[in-house]
């Protein structure tokens, strides 16, 4: 392989992993900062569509899912989340943070944890990899 592209190579993968890894790191103090403000309480699925969606030669499917969850100041509180979990169902129980002054806004940790995770994994990868192959 040219010695130039191997140099762009290693370039472009240095700037994506430090993108990817900076996109989780700030989601990861997202959550942090949240679960300073925000409260928590257990929620159960009372709803599940699953849709099926064809765009150019690929299938998609969506979910959405309708969580109910109680809370202290305004009692029992429902509201509708998209989700990419195939594995969920009705009746399962989820993590759930809602703000104490606006109770409409929620944020599920578990799912959101593993996004982050995912981008910052990807981004140590890409990194590594350009560590790698200037080494090599």
């Amino acid at each position: 392989m040219n010695t130039k592209h191997l140099k762009v190579g290693i370039l472009l993968a240095y700037i994506v992993g430090s993108l990817l890894l900076l996109g989780g790191i700030s989601g990861f103090y997202s959550l942090y900062l949240a679960s300073q403000s925000y409260e928590t309480t257990t929620a159960v699925i009372t709803k599940l569509q699953k849709k099926k969606e064809y765009r150019s030669r690929k299938v998609r499917y969506n979910y959405t899912i309708w969580i109910s969850y109680p809370t202290q100041k305004y009692g029992n509180l429902s509201a509708s989340q998209t989700t990419h979990n195939p594995f969920l169902q009705v009746g399962d129980e989820l993590t759930v943070w809602y703000h104490p002054e606006r109770p409409r806004e929620i944020r599920l940790p578990a799912s959101e944890c593993w996004l982050w995770t995912l981008l910052t994994g990807f981004g140590l990868l890409c990194i590594y990899g350009g560590f790698y192959f200037r080494t090599k």
